[in-house]
């Protein structure tokens, strides 16, 4: 609604009541004594990689708590939130199918990826930034963090937390390392399967976008700039900068490209030796039921069999006739091997 719009610019954006929410939050945290002492659920990797089929699945177990849209747009402000929350009982609860048509339906109770907006506010991104990249996380925002979290929390029950957000890979050096009691997951999936998926949502993000700027808008304030009009590439390596420059991302070829840089550089940090972070395959969630038990054994779930089965793509062998270079096929398979053997 109209009220919506003016509430979540005003909680969102780059303004001083806003960026004050933010600062007051930095100092509470300085303050709270138990920071990180959660045993929390951090699922990232690649958008379209199956990191909302597994929020979804560990979040409909009831045993973990999240970050919901009902939380919005005061995502910065848990107190405000609290209040606001009352209102929020008496609205539409009915399932919906969300933007991206893809058969996730989703409703006010549903958890989602927002605490990205924490990270706009620390400047990870910066405001007008052509390019993510993996950049030191200072302790003092990994506490405000930990506090923001832990403030959901308690609003959530007292619970553990599972957060999903595919731009945390990049931070996962320091996060992991922070949150020593908590779990980090990276998921992954097939190469050309993955990078179609990613255009095919590139495409139907550009029409709802073209059909209503807010959608824009709203996409920017919560920092989704996985694909659509504005989409944001990531770059790992300094020397390579302008990888993305003038790529045609209506092309399978840029999304395939963005996929091998961003698994050779998650294979060549190797985090994922550490005892609390692990490779995931989208694909053998869902061949291998025995998988998703193993992560619950892990991460300590007993209801199993709560939430949606995970489904596969189909994949059609008519998407690789769409690709000009034939030897990104090779190179991300490759790549795509090489985690599955590293993977839990």
């Amino acid at each position: 609604s109209y009220f919506d719009k003016i509430l979540h610019r005003q909680f969102l954006g780059d303004n001083s009541f806003s960026n004050q929410l933010f600062k007051k939050l930095i100092s509470k945290s300085q303050i709270h004594k138990k920071i990180n002492d959660r045993n929390n659920i951090f699922i990232t990797g690649l958008a379209r990689s199956g990191t909302t089929a597994l929020l979804n699945k560990i979040y409909a177990t009831k045993e973990y708590g999240s970050l919901r849209y009902k939380y919005m747009p005061f995502i910065l402000a848990p107190k405000i939130t609290k209040v606001f929350e009352y209102f929020n009982k008496s609205r539409e609860t009915e399932l919906v199918e969300r933007f991206h048509k893809d058969g996730i339906k989703i409703n006010i109770n549903s958890p989602e990826c927002l605490d990205e907006i924490f990270w706009i506010k620390t400047c990870f991104k910066g405001k007008n930034s052509s390019q993510l990249k993996p950049k030191k996380v200072k302790k003092e925002l990994l506490r405000a963090y930990s506090f923001l979290l832990n403030s959901y929390s308690d609003l959530e029950g007292d619970k553990n937390l599972v957060i999903k957000n595919n731009n945390n890979h990049l931070r996962i050096k320091c996060l992991s390392t922070f949150f020593k009691k908590s779990y980090f997951f990276i998921m992954f999936r097939d190469p050309i399967s993955h990078a179609y998926s990613l255009l095919s949502q590139h495409i139907n993000f550009l029409k709802l976008q073209n059909q209503d700027p807010f959608i824009l808008e709203y996409m920017d304030l919560i920092g989704h700039n996985e694909f659509g009009g504005n989409v944001i590439p990531f770059v790992y390596d300094s020397s390579d900068n302008n990888w993305y420059k003038k790529k045609d991302k209506l092309s399978i070829d840029y999304w395939i490209e963005q996929w091998i840089r961003t698994y050779s550089w998650v294979l060549n940090n190797k985090e994922f030796y550490k005892e609390n972070v692990f490779l995931i395959s989208y694909e053998k969630l869902c061949k291998d039921e025995y998988l998703y038990k193993r992560i619950c054994k892990l991460v300590g779930i007993s209801n199993k069999n709560a939430g949606e089965s995970f489904i596969n793509a189909n994949y059609n062998s008519e998407i690789d006739e769409n690709i000009k270079n034939k030897a990104l096929i090779k190179k991300a398979n490759l790549i795509y091997k090489e985690l599955e053997i590293s993977s839990f």
